[in-house]
Formats: C-alpha cells, structure tokens, sequence
C-alpha cells in the first residue's frame, strides 16, 4: 500500500511533465511542484519517508487556485491527505488564503481541517501574516480540536530576509488540554531574482504524536534548517533543505529534503 502510494504520486508527476516543452508563456499560468523528504531517527524507530505533489493554477490576476496532496510513513504508520485551497490578492497590498484538507484513514494527520490567513504589506520592506487553522482529530473513538494560531513578521533588507514566527497551539481533547508556543527565526539570502538560500532555527513546545504512547502529546523541540530554492532555467527550479531535530520524546532527527518545481 505505502510503495503503491508514493509510485502514484511519481507516475502523476512524470505524465504532467512529459507534455510540456522547452518553452513558456511569457507569464506561466500553471505550477506542479514534487517533493520528497527523508527522515532518519536516532532511536530504534525506523526512518520517515514523505512524498508531496502540488498543483497551482493562476486563475486571473488577482486568484490562485492549488491542489496537495501528501504520503506519509512515519512510525510505520501510513497516511495520506489532500488540500484544496485559493489565494485571494485583494489589493497590491493584502491577500487573502483559505484552505480545507481531509484525510480518510488519518492515522496520523487531522480527519479534517479549516484555515485562514491574511497577510498585509505595510511598506516594501514590512509583510505582517496572521493565520488560523482548525483541525478535528479522530482517534480510537476520542476526538479532539486543534487551534493552531500563525503570527509571523518579515522584514526585507535590499537582497536579505529577516522573518519571526510565534506558533501557538490549542489542543482540546484525546487526554490533552494544553496551550503551547514555539518561535522561528529565519534568514534568507536572495540572488539573481527569484533565488535563495536560507537557514531557520525553532525552539518551544508543540503537539507531536509520541511513538511510545502510540498518541498524540506535548514535546519540546529545537530545530535547525537550512536550504534554499534555484531556479536552473526559466521555467524549472531545484529546492533543497537539510534539517536537525531534537524532540524531547527521546530521538533526534535528521532530514534531507529535495524537490521539482516546473512552471508551464
């Protein structure tokens, strides 16, 4: 079932590229991105292997509409989900994003889930991003309601990046009442238009699913990436991320992350 899955998503991606040319539009109205990330554990768990496949389509000027789809293997445990969401630019100034995604066996993701967010240009160095995202959880016959509140500021400096994210996490339910927080800070260098290379570090607490408990609990992490994206021509991108992660459920985990981004 887990091969058969992550075949599917290559074979997808592999036939929606296979029809394009060398060329684009001068302004390409349609994205598919493929991704895959690899995950080793310090402790006796097995490894993580995760595959993501995102279409976007610029509707008009002002709309973008995408489709994601996600596989999972974490803990031998198999999931999938799909996401379905548009952006909305209502001004040169503010935009708009919502999203829904379902999962039919979540197992480890959310039984379904809701998001909003905004984001506001102050000026052309200042961005501000709000977002909120509800997800209701299925487990053994318990449920559970997640509240997930996304702050984040960007500052642009010239050909530099300064961004500050707060998480703050509500978990009701499944044994958990709980209210935690996490930060992000990220630096990001871009160089010839529209590529970059950046690092990140994070620190708090969130919700995780514990192994040993098989459920979902509050750890403490302290994560470090780096990455960035280039673009090899106009029309076909590299993106890359390795990553550390010490989670206080007793295993440190190591991720190398690459992926596709084709423009048409």
């Amino acid at each position: 079932m887990r091969q058969t899955g992550s075949f599917g998503i290559i074979l997808t991606f592999c036939i929606l590229i296979s029809g394009w040319h060398s060329g684009v539009a001068a302004s390409p109205s349609q994205e598919v991105q493929l991704f895959h990330r690899y995950s080793n554990l310090s402790s006796a768990q097995s490894d993580w292997s995760d595959w993501q496949l995102l279409w976007q389509k610029q509707q008009d000027t002002a709309n973008k509409l995408y489709l994601e789809f996600n596989d999972i293997y974490h803990f031998g445990i198999h999931d999938q989900q799909l996401a379905i969401g548009k952006h909305i630019d209502s001004s040169p100034t503010l935009q708009y994003q919502s999203e829904i995604t379902i999962s039919n066996a979540h197992s480890l993701y959310p039984r379904y889930s809701l998001y909003g967010g905004i984001e506001t240009k102050l000026n052309k160095a200042l961005i501000l991003n709000s977002s909120l995202r509800a997800s209701h959880f299925d487990k053994s016959n318990s449920t559970a309601t997640g509240l997930l509140f996304t702050n984040r500021v960007d500052y642009y400096a010239g050909n530099q990046l300064y961004s500050y994210t707060l998480y703050l996490t509500n978990m009701q339910g499944l044994s958990l009442s709980e209210n935690v927080l996490s930060h992000n800070l990220k630096f990001a260098h871009i160089y010839s238009d529209r590529n970059n290379v950046y690092i990140s570090y994070a620190l708090g607490d969130e919700i995780d699913f514990d192994p040993d408990n098989v459920a979902l609990s509050k750890s403490t992490i302290q994560t470090i990436n780096m990455g960035g994206m280039h673009w090899l021509n106009q029309t076909l991108a590299i993106v890359y991320t390795i990553a550390r992660h010490d989670v206080s459920f007793g295993y440190i985990r190591n991720e190398l992350y690459f992926g596709i981004r084709k423009l048409y």
